[in-house]
């Protein structure tokens, strides 16, 4: 091939001999150009192949890799799991003492052994009374049953340690009747912290406790309430005597003498005393619940 320098056109062929004309130039740049294309070409497969075998030989370290990197995501998600479980329980637990603050589940009422008074009296909602000023006791009224009842919180170092109940009853009908020398002097002397219950709370005796078959049915139930909750006594107050005396002879004696009789129990949490008593003929009971942990005298 020859291109006219003048008119630009492509002569493939003499004019005279009718030859072919070739291009050097042309020809040689057309051979590089195949040259290059193939070893383009050359380079492109072996380099496909050198891939191709590097990812065969690299896959059991990328396998390895991903094993190790599952590894690591199992023990990031352990403590984040633990730490999902330790808020849960904590959850479960703030939930649980708000329940039991309540007073659904508390040791005494709206209170858990060892809450500051203030805590106690932000929880209780029953109305408080404010007959005495005693940095050791909390009082409120509050209805159990029939029955208006002081309900009292004791505390140690500004700390709760113990509860109880208490039930005033007026004086029984004909107790003069219950002479003394028909019998025997049972129980205790009448404690000073009975007295002074009578002395502070006389207003809210109930009229209901005022006769002998009252009285003794009142006693009758607690005990047999507390016997089934929390089995036999552990401490009775006659002892061997017990089960000796019957309980009319019990209450008579009681209310003739004006002693206290007292029993106890115990469970995980708490020490349980059930008290009756007679105060100048006027009928007493106080169910105390005290914590296993707890120094407070029932004097106090």
């Amino acid at each position: 091939m020859y291109k006219c320098s003048s008119c630009k056109k492509i002569i493939k062929k003499c004019p005279a001999c009718k030859n072919a004309i070739n291009d050097h130039t042309a020809s040689l740049f057309n051979q590089l150009t195949a040259l290059f294309v193939f070893v383009t070409l050359i380079f492109v497969a072996l380099e496909i192949k050198v891939k191709e075998q590097t990812d065969m030989a690299m896959e059991p370290f990328r396998k390895a890799q991903e094993e190790s990197a599952k590894r690591n995501e199992v023990k990031e998600a352990k403590p984040l799991k633990k730490i999902k479980e330790k808020k849960t329980k904590a959850k479960k637990e703030k939930k649980k003492k708000k329940k039991r603050i309540s007073g659904k589940e508390g040791d005494f009422r709206a209170g858990i052994w060892g809450m500051l008074k203030s805590e106690v009296e932000e929880a209780e909602k029953t109305r408080p009374l404010e007959i005495r000023n005693d940095p050791y006791n909390l009082d409120y009224l509050t209805q159990v049953g029939n029955y208006e009842v002081i309900a009292r919180y004791l505390f140690a170092q500004n700390r709760l340690t113990g509860g109880c109940y208490i039930l005033l009853g007026q004086k029984i009908q004909y107790s003069e009747n219950f002479k003394k020398k028909n019998h025997i002097k049972l129980g205790q002397e009448i404690p000073a912290w009975i007295k002074l219950d009578f002395n502070y709370y006389k207003d809210y005796s109930s009229s209901l406790l005022n006769n002998f078959t009252t009285t003794d049915q009142f006693f009758y139930e607690m005990y047999m309430s507390l016997t089934s909750q929390y089995g036999p006594p552990k401490y009775k107050a006659l002892k061997d005597m017990e089960s000796a005396i019957s309980r009319k002879d019990k209450i008579e004696s009681v209310i003739a003498f004006n002693r206290l009789l007292s029993y106890a129990w115990e469970t995980q949490r708490s020490k349980i005393y059930f008290h009756f008593a007679c105060y100048k003929n006027q009928p007493y009971f106080r169910l105390e619940y005290l914590s296993k942990k707890s120094k407070i005298k029932r004097d106090q």
